[in-house]
């Protein structure tokens, strides 16, 4: 069995239960990833067992991280053309969390192993 998590931030300080439930699945022989839109801010550690890997959408931070979420949004507009609906739809909130998700669809077709995750 493979689980996914996919969550906003990882780690975060005040969500301990989360890397708690982890750490059980990977003592359980479950086979966990991690996939988290953004990573930590500053403080934010939790440890977490060896093996458990955990894939960053946007890798950067301050300007080097906007540039890269245009640059993914871009490529994923371009490689997946039905992309172009939740960029122009309304139903998808803001611009930014419009932008948000051309950049998680696109990631997630480069993170290995995520297609047989159950």
């Amino acid at each position: 069995m493979r689980i996914a998590y996919l969550v906003a931030e990882f780690p975060v300080i005040s969500q301990t239960f989360v890397v708690d439930e982890i750490k059980e699945h990977y003592r359980n022989g479950i086979d966990v990833i991690v996939i988290s839109v953004k990573r930590p801010t500053a403080g934010a550690t939790a440890s977490m067992p060896l093996g458990v890997p955990i894939h960053y959408v946007v890798r950067s931070s301050g300007l080097v991280a906007r540039v890269e979420c245009y640059w993914f949004a871009l490529m994923g507009l371009l490689t997946e053309p039905r992309l172009w609906k939740g960029l122009l739809g309304r139903k998808f909130g803001r611009r930014w969390d419009r932008l948000n998700i051309l950049v998680l669809g696109y990631r997630l077709k480069q993170i290995a192993g995520f297609s047989d995750v159950d």
